[in-house]
């Protein structure tokens, strides 16, 4: 590349040198600002040059790795030789729920079973395979269809705990069951028999409950209003087991326990709601 001026320096010369006596007998600060803007202008010409050059030496090495990589692999086939191994890396995938069942090292055409923990189902293909990639000598993973793979797990918002209650929902299908239960005393104040209080996370993301009600005081001689296993004595805190026992116990009932050795009361988890002082006093 060779030296080109840019129009105002080319503009500042002809006016220096048309001046009488020339840059002698003009302002020093003038001739600097020349002597800096001729400068200025052959550092970015070295610059772009010293870039252009690493640029193309980056791609020669490039190419000429692919080539000898290439000239080997035709070689090698042509002399009748054992192909070289193709290998790949541990699997990566993009959902971290995902488990890989499968050890290294992993080579080409080697499969590999995914699964999602506990009861989550997979949505997707189960397997993936080593393919060899289209250089000849690099794997990678592709699904068996090309499908992502990836753990269904429900997508509705969390729902409120019911004061004086508790919320119970599993952990083995990533809370996509949840049961309301009222401390012993209270009962929900909905008039008819509330019989469907499991909340179930549709794979749209909605709730078929979208409230939850509260558990409020009742009067003595007050009819129950929910099953027998949808009360509990003392007050609530996340690891009471008759909470979790008696969830476990409508769940398997209920069809909602896809695979039982998931469920177990520590795969429950315990949402209590805020709690009123007992009403246990008596007007005389």
């Amino acid at each position: 590349m060779g030296f080109q001026i840019s129009g105002p320096l080319l503009c500042l010369v002809v006016m220096a040198l048309l001046l009488p006596g020339g840059l002698a007998h003009q302002e020093p600060r003038q001739f600097l600002l020349l002597k800096q803007l001729m400068g200025d202008n052959t550092r970015r010409i070295a610059v772009i040059q010293d870039k252009q050059r690493l640029e193309i030496e980056t791609l020669k090495r490039g190419l000429n790795h692919r080539i000898e990589e290439r000239v080997k692999y035709l070689f090698r086939k042509w002399a009748g030789m054992p192909e070289i191994p193709i290998y790949c890396p541990y699997p990566v995938l993009s959902d971290k729920l995902l488990e890989v069942g499968c050890k290294g090292p992993f080579t080409e055409g080697q499969t590999c079973k995914l699964k999602c923990p506990m009861s989550v189902p997979l949505r997707g293909p189960a397997y993936i395979t080593c393919t060899r990639s289209a250089n000849d000598y690099t794997g990678y993973w592709a699904a068996v269809d090309g499908e992502e793979p990836k753990c269904d797990v429900p997508t509705c918002p969390p729902l409120p705990a019911p004061r004086n209650g508790a919320l119970v929902c599993d952990k083995w299908s990533g809370g996509s069951s949840c049961q309301l239960q009222c401390r012993e005393g209270y009962d929900i104040s909905i008039s008819k028999n509330f019989m469907q209080t499991a909340f179930l996370c549709s794979r749209d993301g909605v709730w078929n409950h979208q409230n939850v009600p509260h558990c409020t005081y009742r009067e003595f001689g007050d009819r129950f209003r929910l099953p027998e296993n949808y009360y509990f004595t003392g007050q609530c805190n996340p690891g009471n087991i008759e909470v979790k026992e008696s969830f476990l116990k409508e769940v398997t009932k209920s069809a909602l326990c896809p695979d039982s050795k998931y469920c177990k009361v520590e795969n429950v988890e315990v949402n209590c709601g805020e709690e009123d002082d007992d009403e246990d006093e008596w007007d005389f």
